[in-house]
């Protein structure tokens, strides 16, 4: 996360009493540390965790129980609960860019298709498959055509054929 310029026309939302966040995603609290009860003070910007999916995690107080994922805190703050049958979406695919401008609330296969477009649909293949995928590009197939034959998306086809797919072959890192 970054931190705010002095010129920056950004808006924040009281989470939970001491704790703001702000339409770039960045989190705030004012709650001192090591006080019991907790004392308000000076405003500082908490530090992210971040998870192995990329999401960012920040503790709002001690405990696991306080851990909150920062795209959920942006948009139930700037846009309201989750509806029903709805999860964060980030539109750029980027699960650490939180600013609300890329946070929408959709469903999951709204996040599938955004998986499409933006390149970041994690699926397994073994490596076999990456093998053949790869062979088949080789020898002319289309992107398209493989991957009807492989149930994934072009898009993924051509990350695997340029080795920029997020599942790799052991021999591609030597």
């Amino acid at each position: 996360m970054h931190t705010h310029s002095i010129t920056s026309e950004v808006r924040f939302s009281e989470i939970k009493p001491g704790y703001e966040v702000a339409d770039d995603g960045t989190v705030w609290s004012s709650v001192g540390v090591g006080y019991k009860p907790p004392r308000l003070g000076p405003r500082h910007q908490l530090k992210g965790h971040v998870l192995k999916s990329g999401h960012i995690v920040v503790n709002l107080g001690r405990g696991n129980k306080n851990a909150r994922l920062v795209h959920r805190l942006v948009l139930e703050a700037f846009v309201g609960p989750c509806p029903e049958g709805m999860e964060c979406r980030h539109i750029d695919g980027n699960p650490a860019n939180n600013r609300l401008e890329n946070l929408t609330w959709g469903t999951r296969q709204d996040n599938r298709l955004d998986d499409i477009i933006n390149g970041t649909m994690p699926q397994k293949f073994s490596d076999e498959a990456i093998i053949r995928i790869r062979e088949l590009a080789a020898e002319g197939m289309s992107p398209l055509e493989i991957a009807l034959l492989f149930d994934t998306s072009d898009t993924y086809v051509r990350l695997i054929v340029s080795r920029r797919a997020r599942r790799v072959l052991r021999s591609d890192l030597i």
